[in-house]
């Protein structure tokens, strides 16, 4: 996707990410609690959208337009959903839809790699030779 492009979601715009066969989909691999409420009513279903957002447009959270929700409200429970592993059994039943399970792989690993940071380079000792 060229920079500047933003492609649509739920919310009353034209195309949805999660259209009724990928959220039944998702939705049977949420935990117990959250399909619950996720069968009652729609906000678990805008809010994957929302994630979907930012991940196919990998756009800055503050970015989210609002018909997702307040965009921290999101990114909350985004991380929430990381901590749980959540994401992980949404990786797997999005592996047949690459045009949603990719971007999401991408704001995973993005997420991970600046809370969990490796620390190769900080504790390495260089080897120095010292030859006259």
């Amino acid at each position: 996707m060229a920079t500047g492009d933003v492609q649509q979601g739920a919310g009353g715009n034209e195309a949805s990410f999660l259209d009724d066969a990928r959220w039944r989909l998702v939705a049977d691999r949420l935990p117990p609690l959250v399909r619950a409420r996720a069968r009652n009513g729609e906000r678990t279903r805008i809010f994957l959208e929302g994630v979907l957002w930012v991940a196919i447009n990998r756009a800055p959270w503050g970015y989210l337009p609002s018909e997702y929700g307040a965009w921290h409200t999101v990114y909350v429970r985004f991380t929430r959903w990381v901590h749980e592993g959540i994401w992980e059994d949404m990786l797997k039943a999005l592996a047949p839809h690459p045009d949603l399970a990719e971007p999401l792989r991408w704001l995973l690993a993005g997420y991970r790699a600046t809370r969990y940071p490796t620390r190769g380079g900080r504790n390495r000792i260089a080897s120095v030779s010292c030859e006259d």
